[in-house]
């Protein structure tokens, strides 16, 4: 019986501290994400750009393929903010409906070699012995050639069209997400809960899916969003030596292509698409470093 004057506590909330150690990883994450100024302004640049990309018929002042010959090699003005190419058209509009392109390239790419490197990396982290030397000497056999050699042989092979360039750059790009994955399940698949849950009767596919691949999901974020921006760059080394998007579809690549015969008399024609890379990948490659410090569970928040 409690003493006169003093009061039996009532349970309440837990205080901060206890509040902040069953705190959701991912929300952790996230906070330390928004502490990351370069990321954030990273973000904020993709945003923009995806955005002109998507809304591009109503952000574009011109048609990107209208030719008109009396204003070719215009200088950026208020009428062409950034100027003319050699057919006259606007390179503002050229530019946005390029970003169309190239980001969605990007994207895709990075999205379908994420999926190929995680599904041959599980397979040969889980079950390993011979499966596991099997994916992982094909690996290294990839790695061995040179990725500028192997992209011009598959494309020169199979075509430019937006798909197939997808294809070719997923498939120069997918060996280190496998190797990434591989180590990542190697060290989850021996931890006291994906044991316990196979003990329970759980099956490969089932452990996989359920215990071990949510667990490796921030390395595969990271590289996801660091692979798109290689393959950003993949695409406008491809369209500059025409093996990418053909004209007169344009991506940042191909009006590179097209300006360098004209890089001393009409600069800007090769400044704006290389501007719009620069900045693309500068931002993504922000991303991926605010990711990946916000996904490393060694950081404190």
């Amino acid at each position: 019986m409690a003493e006169a004057g003093l009061s039996v506590p009532f349970e309440s909330e837990p205080p901060p501290s206890a509040a902040a150690a069953v705190e959701s990883p991912w929300r952790l994450a996230w906070r330390r994400f928004l502490r990351h100024k370069l990321a954030l302004a990273g973000l904020g640049v993709l945003a923009v750009l995806g955005l002109s990309a998507l809304l591009a018929p109503w952000v574009a002042p011109y048609d990107p393929n209208a030719i008109d010959l009396r204003a070719r090699y215009q200088p950026p003005s208020w009428t062409h903010p950034m100027g003319t190419d050699d057919l006259g058209r606007d390179m503002l509009s050229r530019v946005i409906y390029g970003g169309r392109i190239s980001l969605s390239i990007g994207i895709a790419s990075a999205l379908v070699a994420v999926l190929i490197g995680t599904l041959l990396g599980a397979a040969a982290g889980f079950f390993g012995r011979w499966l596991d030397g099997v994916i992982m000497r094909f690996t290294d056999l990839m790695l061995t050639f040179p990725p500028l050699l192997l992209l011009i042989l598959l494309a020169s092979l199979f075509g430019t069209s937006f798909v197939t360039i997808v294809l070719v750059i997923s498939a120069v790009s997918w060996m280190n997400v496998a190797r990434l994955v591989r180590a990542s399940f190697l060290s989850l698949r021996e931890q006291d809960f994906v044991e316990a849950a196979r003990a329970l009767g759980a099956g490969p596919v089932r452990l996989i899916v359920k215990h071990i691949l949510p667990n490796a999901l921030s390395p595969i974020i990271v590289a996801a969003t660091l692979g798109a921006a290689s393959a950003i760059l993949t695409e406008s080394t491809l369209s500059y030596l025409g093996l990418g998007i053909q004209p007169p579809t344009s991506s940042w690549g191909t009006m590179l292509q097209t300006a360098q015969a004209q890089i001393s008399t009409a600069p800007w024609m090769s400044l704006f698409p290389g501007l719009m890379i620069f900045i693309t990948v500068l931002s993504i490659n922000f991303v991926g470093d605010g990711l990946r410090d916000a996904l490393d569970p060694r950081k404190v928040v």
